[in-house]
């Protein structure tokens, strides 16, 4: 199988920190295949355009699959980054599907260069596909009478006027670049590009549009926020009960009971932020089960099919996840028990991290990174990745 490339948006106000996730917990659920990231190429560009990008991709393994993490519109119309180092313009829908067409032009164009041109009639229909070109990339009508050097130097300035409409400060050599680059991705014929960026599942036009610039067979993307947490601390509870007073303190307020405690009972406490703060989840222990039909067949026309069982075994985690800023997270969690020295249960902790991020973590202590998708408004407010309604949250074109 060839080795997946995950390419990470890093930077100020980045998701650097995907990254780092993904070395810890190296697996990404999917529609199409879970990802086995353990031998993943991953790599960080810190100001990332989507020519970088494509640069990027290009360097990858034939019939391979890209992960790419970075920011982008709410409403799924565009990727949040300029369209090249030198471009006026972001990343988005109307530059797509302008690329598409000068690329295709682009490819046209090295065809007709290699046609003959010895006879007449070899010329004029030579003639006659420069002249059909540049009306299909919509750069005007060649002058009557021109000739083939000439009709193809109306086809490059017809480049130049492509690269103006794009904001490319560096003209059509910029564009040329960026066309090299459409080339060499495609010519990689790869099996899967996955997204993680926030909702850019959203508009199912601009993501058929990305699948034809990247030549790939399958695209696969979120219609939710994505969101990566560094290094989010577990606590006990009393520990918890403390950061959250402190992060949402407002004016002079203090808790009741003695100086730099929480209240006196902290589960009391954290059960009364779980009932007022629409951010935080209680995580339990699960257990998953199947109960097979004693009569699959009952009547003509009917299926049993069994049934699925799901069992609550305990509480093991609370766990918070806020947005404190458009598309910037923080997070923290306790473990329901903790230990005779008053610190977090890091066997709760273990058994919320296998169930619900990845199963065959070797996590063992201490803070995380997380990963997830926020769905505020919906039956829980965010998604951890090995909870099944994840990759529902996940569309293919």
């Amino acid at each position: 199988m060839a080795k997946i490339h995950v390419i990470v948006h890093s930077g100020q106000r980045g998701l650097g920190v995907a990254a780092d996730y993904y070395k810890q917990f190296p697996w990404e659920p999917s529609p199409s295949g879970d990802l086995d990231l353990k031998d993943a190429n991953i790599v960080k560009i810190a100001k990332m355009s989507f020519d970088e990008l494509l640069a990027e991709m290009g360097t990858g393994a034939s019939g391979g699959t890209v992960l790419i993490v970075c920011h982008a519109h709410d409403d799924g119309t565009g990727l949040l980054m300029p369209l090249a180092a030198d471009a006026g313009m972001s990343a988005q829908d109307d530059a797509f599907q302008r690329l598409l067409e000068v690329s295709a032009a682009n490819r046209k164009a090295k065809a007709i260069r290699a046609m003959p041109s010895q006879t007449d009639t070899e010329k004029k229909a030579k003639s006659e596909k420069w002249t059909g070109l540049a009306l299909e990339l919509n750069v005007g009508f060649p002058p009557d009478g021109a000739t083939l050097p000439q009709l193809e130097q109306f086809f490059e300035k017809g480049l130049a006027q492509v690269a103006r409409e794009l904001h490319l400060r560096g003209g059509a050599a910029s564009l040329k670049r960026m066309l090299g680059h459409i080339e060499a991705v495609q010519s990689l014929g790869l099996e899967r590009v996955e997204f993680r960026a926030c909702k850019i599942g959203k508009d199912t036009a601009t993501l058929g549009h990305l699948k034809a610039l990247f030549g790939c067979r399958t695209l696969l993307a979120p219609v939710a926020r994505t969101f990566y947490l560094d290094r989010m601390p577990i606590d006990n509870l009393d520990r918890f009960d403390k950061r959250y007073i402190a992060e949402h303190r407002v004016g002079q307020f203090r808790p009741p009971g003695p100086v730099g405690r929480s209240y006196s009972d902290p589960a009391d406490y954290l059960t009364k932020v779980i009932r007022t703060n629409p951010s935080s989840r209680v995580i339990w222990d699960v257990e998953y089960g199947y109960i097979p039909s004693a009569n699959p067949h009952p009547a003509p026309n009917k299926y049993d099919g069994g049934t699925s069982t799901i069992k609550l075994k305990g509480r093991v985690l609370a766990m918070l996840v806020e947005e404190i800023s458009p598309a910037w997270y923080r997070g923290s969690a306790a473990t329901w028990h903790d230990t005779a020295a008053h610190k977090a249960d890091w066997q709760d902790a273990r058994t919320f991290v296998q169930q619900y991020i990845m199963k065959q973590s070797a996590y063992g202590s201490g803070q995380l990174m997380v990963s997830g998708f926020w769905t505020p408004g919906e039956e829980v407010p965010w998604l951890l990745p090995n909870e099944p309604e994840y990759i529902d949250h996940i569309i293919q074109v």
